[in-house]
């Protein structure tokens, strides 16, 4: 295991989609060995169109992606959808969140 702040930057593809019950365990140490950004290019829920939405659903993949961020105690800086997605189902997101300041 990593030692608290032991990396300047966390980067994560398509990972945590394929964790759903283990994001937040995830992120929470991601958070931890942090100590400058975490850059996620993961699905993002709250992007999805209805058709991505239930590809998520039914694939049952991460769907709680920017709660579980807050959840780590961390701070969503920026969040947008991809501009190009390698699957069109898949709607691939692009999140930059960092820790509190103290």
């Amino acid at each position: 295991s990593l030692p608290d702040g032991a990396v300047d930057l966390v980067y994560s593809v398509h990972c945590l989609e394929q964790l759903p019950y283990h994001a937040d365990a995830c992120l929470a140490a991601m958070a931890r060995v942090c100590t400058g950004p975490l850059v996620l290019v993961e699905p993002v829920f709250e992007h999805a169109n209805t058709a991505q939405r239930l590809y998520a659903i039914l694939g049952d993949q991460l769907r709680t992606l920017l709660p579980a961020i807050r959840a780590a105690g961390l701070v969503i800086r920026d969040s947008r959808k991809a501009g190009v997605l390698a699957n069109p189902l898949n709607c691939t997101g692009i999140v930059v969140a960092t820790r509190r300041p103290h």
